[in-house]
């Protein structure tokens, strides 16, 4: 399941990842997002893959990285913050920030929202409000990838 919420006025895209998404899964979502109305290629990224359940694996993390580059309208020069609760996640997200270094994104990982936000530097965006997104995002996209 993946779902995502856009929140113009922080400049900051909230990007939810469970389950196991497959690779053309991935492809399809970037879609999904870049096609928005309120995506701006140059908005924050926090994007939460403490509930994937995926093996770690280099060949579809290369992969994904390697569509991004040819994805002008995806990325450029932004923070993205990824937030991690496992060994499992934490690898897949060190795997992305280690191999999307030709990637204009400057990426970290984080075990906690508090250290993605102020990271990311930003301001009056609750733990309560950002709960309250995964919440609907979850509820949303149920049934979807």
């Amino acid at each position: 399941m993946m779902g995502y919420h856009i929140i113009p006025e922080k400049e900051l895209i909230i990007e939810f990842y469970g389950g196991g998404p497959t690779i053309s899964e991935m492809f399809e979502f970037v879609g999904v997002i870049k096609s928005d109305k309120a995506y701006n290629n140059r908005f924050n990224v926090l994007a939460d893959i403490s509930e994937i359940t995926l093996t770690p694996n280099m060949k579809n993390i290369v992969n994904y990285i390697d569509f991004l580059k040819q994805t002008d309208e995806v990325v450029n020069t932004k923070k993205m913050a990824l937030i991690t609760n496992s060994p499992q996640t934490v690898v897949i997200g060190t795997m992305f920030m280690e191999f999307s270094k030709e990637l204009p994104l400057i990426i970290n990982v984080f075990s906690t929202f508090e250290a993605a936000i102020n990271w990311l530097d930003i301001s009056g965006f609750s733990h309560k409000d950002y709960l309250r997104i995964v919440s609907e995002i979850k509820r949303a996209n149920k049934n979807k990838y």
